[in-house]
């Protein structure tokens, strides 16, 4: 009622088996996510299905097959809402020009989420790193115009570490077309302090976001910098894109990317474990 639906149900073969449903918004728990992608892909439907993508390389592959055995393929959309914000366009269309491999640092003051919480539970959320550091990781390759080719992730330790010490990290990402990211997921800090700072630096010019609020942007010795009144992470413009992808058949974020930045999340979680890093094209075929 609040929201103006016509309709609700705990049935989900009632949306996917009704033509009149061209679209789902899939919203669940993150271990729920890659199995209605794929039935939902299966029945034809176009999706947008919030982050993460899979919990899993085979759920993932789960996703992979459905898309292969789909007709007339569907769009499907994650969201990976940052690559979408007014700041995130500014930041890659002054970048345009550059030939030389960019080198990005991403840091997000996480704030603490206790390790009882569902997301720190690896069957049920995944974990911070795969449920939330995914944007960073997508955020790096639309900046670098270029997907993920290699990842390495160490988390703080010690005595005195709390119970869960995969949501205070560092994540590093090489990627295909040469390009480093620096990726800082940090939950040991204080909510007080602005969220996300991204700064970008090749070609002679250093770009930097502050908090999606703000974007300064230096060359030739000169700086500019451009603000907007809210924070704009993004959401709204995904949605539009969402929505002109099924117009148009064109999807907003190429399935390469989009199994990229999964694999990559995925792969920065199991360096946390092994400690060594790992090569995308041993699982990305």
């Amino acid at each position: 009622e609040k929201w103006g639906f016509e309709a609700a149900t705990t049935d989900v073969s009632a949306v996917l088996d009704d033509p009149a449903h061209q679209a789902v918004f899939i919203a669940t728990r993150h271990d729920q996510h890659a199995g209605l992608v794929a039935r939902a892909l299966k029945a034809g439907k176009h999706v947008f299905v919030e982050k993460p993508l899979a919990l899993s390389l085979e759920e993932l592959d789960v996703v992979e097959q459905a898309l292969k055995e789909t007709p007339a393929t569907p769009v499907l959309t994650v969201g990976f809402n940052r690559r979408f914000s007014p700041a995130a366009r500014a930041v890659r269309a002054f970048f345009e020009g550059v030939a030389a491999p960019l080198a990005v640092s991403i840091r997000f003051n996480a704030g603490a989420v206790p390790a009882e919480h569902w997301v720190q539970d690896d069957e049920e959320g995944g974990g911070r790193i795969v449920g939330e550091a995914c944007h960073a990781i997508d955020l790096a390759s639309f900046l670098t115009g270029s997907p993920v080719a290699r990842v390495f992730a160490e988390s703080i330790g010690g005595p005195q570490a709390p119970r869960v010490t995969d949501d205070q990290c560092f994540i590093t990402l090489r990627h295909a077309n040469g390009a480093i990211s620096s990726i800082a997921y940090l939950a040991g800090g204080d909510r007080a302090f602005p969220k996300e700072r991204v700064e970008v630096i090749g070609g002679g010019r250093v770009a930097v976001i502050d908090d999606f609020r703000s974007v300064t942007l230096v060359s030739g010795g000169k700086s500019r910098r451009q603000r907007w009144s809210n924070q704009d992470k993004g959401h709204r413009a995904e949605v539009a894109a969402f929505t002109e992808s099924i117009r148009t058949g064109t999807w907003s974020t190429p399935w390469v990317e989009l199994r990229s930045t999964t694999v990559g999340a995925l792969l920065a979680v199991r360096s946390l474990r092994e400690g060594v890093p790992f090569d995308l094209e041993e699982f990305v075929t």
